[in-house]
């Protein structure tokens, strides 16, 4: 029997054929064997077109409709047939290499490393996620798990399920829960893997509060928060994020990518 890849990298994207070549790219520092599993939604950019292009023995591709990114993202890990499955979505790329992650935890349901973030245009911010001063456990608190440094074992699709749908915001947060509070093995390590830039919509400011709500949400669905906590957490959230919006608005530039890049 023909053993399959050690890893599928899926990538998720719509419209962005520049930030998928650049997670194309980034592919040259896997060493083990691996497949790319790109799910395009319908792109009209030249997508399809360069992925005609660029089609070959490790990848493969559709391009079709679907009900959102997890949706898309399930499409992508039921097609799978590594032994371990990372989602690299449009845009995110790596910056160094991991094969020895898998190799070294192989008790491991779920691997979890860093991401290095960077400005829209490119230039580091010097920050990281998680920071390192983050209780890698806490998931109440803040989400402490990078998505695109994550390598889950493929047969959790089976055993815990897919990403569930119905969430917009934060399905992989989800996810994390899911598997926290199941007992799956979740090994962190400090490792910075992959890269990730600013402006999507996970990080603009309109859209904070909501994902913000869609993670209680999520923690009170799964017993970490009562009702009532949630509530409370909703007020200081909303507090201290207006509070910074308007420091935000004071400070010089300068002062404010010093602060992050220390925070």
């Amino acid at each position: 029997m023909v053993k399959g890849p050690v890893i599928s990298v899926i990538t998720v994207v719509l419209n962005n054929l520049d930030g998928l070549r650049k997670t194309a790219d980034s592919l040259k520092f896997i060493k083990c064997d691996h497949e790319w599993i790109v799910i395009d939604g319908g792109s009209t950019d030249g997508t399809v077109d360069w992925l005609v292009w660029k089609n070959g023995d490790r990848l493969r591709w559709i391009s079709e409709a679907d009900a959102g990114i997890y949706d898309a993202m399930n499409k992508g890990w039921s097609l799978a047939v590594g032994e371990w499955v990372c989602f690299l979505n449009g845009g995110d790329y790596l910056i160094k290499c991991f094969d020895h992650l898998l190799s070294e935890h192989s008790e491991a349901d779920m691997i979890t490393g860093r991401v290095a973030i960077y400005h829209a245009d490119g230039r580091p911010t010097g920050g990281l996620c998680p920071k390192l001063h983050w209780d890698r456990s806490d998931f109440i608190t803040r989400c402490p798990i990078a998505h695109p440094a994550t390598f889950l074992r493929r047969n959790l699709l089976y055993r815990f399920g897919p990403y569930k749908k119905n969430y917009f915001w934060v399905g992989d947060f989800e996810y994390w829960v899911r598997l926290h509070s199941q007992r799956a093995i979740i090994v962190f390590v400090e490792d910075v893997i992959s890269g990730f830039q600013l402006g999507g919509i996970s990080t603009q400011r309109n859209y904070v509060l909501k994902i913000e709500a869609e993670r209680r949400s999520i923690l009170c669905d799964y017993c970490y928060i009562t009702k009532m906590q949630s509530f409370l957490m909703g007020i200081r959230f909303r507090f201290l994020f207006f509070m910074k919006n308007t420091v935000l608005l004071l400070l010089p530039v300068s002062v404010i990518n010093y602060l992050r890049s220390i925070m």
